[in-house]
């Protein structure tokens, strides 16, 4: 974990840092990425070890959303690093025991984190489950209310 903090402590001084050129009287920027403050700024949600799997899911499309409200973007490497400081608890030491298989120098992109994360906290099968229980839902004898409340966490 201190390491952790240490590297995003260096992501965030590194960015802080970095100069900007001139080059023919015009400004030429170095794309820059959003740093752990700007995402913190969200207030992204913690991850801990959920009962029900598909929390597992709402807390990453949470934590994409999160994401797509930064005004610089977030480069893949970073969206992991960020969104992995969220994980408590049996979550956290999952990601650590992840890492830990993983060489040394590896990077986990943000599509890496999410697939493993998902597989982990999501039983196979369950999205289809969940997906053929949304497809034969009909309104029946509900009213308007009662159909929407099983169809929301449905969809």
């Amino acid at each position: 974990m201190a390491l952790q903090i240490e590297l995003i402590h260096q992501l965030v001084q590194g960015q802080q840092n970095q100069p900007c050129s001139q080059q023919r009287g015009r400004e030429d920027h170095i794309p820059q990425t959003a740093g752990y403050q700007e995402f913190f700024g969200t207030q992204p949600p913690l991850f801990h070890k959920m009962d029900e799997p598909l929390d597992a899911d709402a807390w990453l499309r949470t934590i994409e959303s999160k994401f797509a409200l930064l005004l610089v973007p977030c480069s893949e490497a970073n969206k992991t690093l960020f969104a992995a400081q969220q994980l408590c608890g049996t979550a956290r030491i999952w990601w650590d025991n992840y890492r830990a298989t993983l060489p040394a120098n590896h990077v986990v992109l943000w599509d890496e984190f999410r697939t493993t994360f998902r597989a982990h906290h999501i039983p196979e099968g369950l999205i289809d489950r969940k997906m053929n229980e949304f497809l034969a839902l009909t309104q029946g004898t509900r009213t308007v209310l009662q159909y929407a409340q099983v169809f929301n966490p449905l969809c």
